[in-house]
């Protein structure tokens, strides 16, 4: 599969309605603003921003993400996240990508309570929750 915002929608829409999410709104169903909004019968949303394949610095990208996440925080009970390629973080090229991610955001992402999702060519999904040092691969 190649990394498109596009394909990455669609493997975490699949994600999320395999844990009983109702897709409400996504930019690939033509809906202009958060990329993906999702929500369980009596939970709370689901906010997901998505990036596709990197062109110039994966920091460029996610930094995009997350201010566009945070132009959309009104909910106080949603959960928000953000969906990257995963290439573009785990590369024997680019280690600080991970290093990024997992220790110089921790204290963003716990204050914001942030997901960050990596989408993998296989479409396998690695998850980064606020309180963990590590990614983990969930199931799809």
């Amino acid at each position: 599969m190649e990394l498109t915002e596009k394909n990455i929608c669609n493997t975490m829409e699949n994600y999320l309605e395999s844990k009983k999410y109702k897709i409400k709104e996504t930019q690939s169903r033509g809906k202009h603003g958060i990329d993906i909004e999702a929500k369980q019968n009596s939970g709370p949303y689901y906010f997901i921003e998505v990036k596709g394949c990197i062109k110039g610095h994966p920091y460029g990208q996610l930094i995009d993400a997350l201010g566009q996440i945070l132009l959309r925080m009104r909910q106080k009970k949603g959960h928000y996240g953000v969906a990257l390629p995963a290439d573009s973080y785990f590369t024997e090229k680019n280690r600080m990508g991970h290093k990024y991610l997992t220790d110089y955001l921790s204290q963003a992402r716990g204050r914001l309570k942030l997901e960050i999702f990596l989408v993998t060519k296989k479409e396998e999904i690695l998850k980064l929750t606020p309180e963990c040092k590590k990614f983990k691969k969930v199931k799809v």
